[in-house]
Parts: C-alpha cells; structure tokens; sequence
C-alpha cells in the first residue's frame, strides 16, 4: 500500500524527532522510510482524519540494553575517520548488514560504542494525518 502522510514524532516529553515539516512523505508499506510500528500505525487510519497516536518504548525502538553497548580498540577504527563523541558511525557486519552505533567515551586506547537505537527506551507520540493511500502509487 502506498501513503502520503504528515506527521511529528516526538518524545513524550514533547521533544521534536522528526516532523514531515509541511512536505507530506510518500512511501510504500515495508520500503523501510517508517518503522514497522509507525507503519502499523497508518495502515489503520483513514485518510483525512489527524490522529495523536502513543507508542510505548517496548512497541516502538525497543528498550534499552547493556549488551548493546560494546568497548572497541581504537585501532580497529580507520584513520580517516574522526571519533567524537555522540557522533554516529556504521558498521557492517560480515554478513553485510549496516548497524549505526554511537559513540559514548573516547579513551586513550578504546572507545565505548551503544549500539542501541538512538529511540530506544523513548515512549513516543505520533501525530498523523492520512493525506492520500492507494494500492498503485502516489506522486509526490
């Protein structure tokens, strides 16, 4: 299915995350510009009615966990690359998958990586509007 929406995402202490800022987003069901969660939100909508929809942590990123956060030698960095800290950087696994982690503590010999979604342990809300959805295509 295909969606042309308006919405803000914020946390719920009314921090902005994303908003669609006037320019409605179009996207396919899966195409992977929304979260699943955020996507499931839509497909229950109709179009034209705005909806403030809540989304706990556990449903939405996740929470939080230690065992995403990991220690990394220095030198396994290039040395192109320039570590600071709450910067985001991608890694690739072996099997090719891209992984954000954020940079938490730069020492002398390591540097601390969280690999847990920068939304995870957020309860957020999700303002929508449905502003067009057909099984074709939509134009922006």
């Amino acid at each position: 299915m295909f969606y042309k929406i308006e919405y803000k995402l914020t946390l719920s202490d009314g921090q902005l995350v994303d908003e669609s800022e006037g320019s409605p987003l179009v996207f396919e069901t899966g195409d992977g510009q929304l979260h699943h969660s955020l996507e499931t939100c839509v497909e229950s909508l109709d179009v034209g009615k705005e909806e403030i929809i809540l989304i706990s942590a556990s449903e939405g990123f996740g929470d939080r966990t230690d065992d995403a956060i990991q220690k990394m030698d220095k030198d396994q960095f290039p040395e192109d690359i320039q570590l600071k800290v709450d910067s985001i950087i991608e890694f690739e696994t072996p099997i090719g998958d891209l992984y954000p982690g954020t940079i938490k503590e730069i020492n002398e010999k390591d540097v601390l990586i969280d690999f847990n979604h920068p939304l995870a342990g957020f309860d957020l809300t999700f303002k929508v509007k449905i502003i067009e959805k057909s099984e074709t295509s939509i134009t922006s």
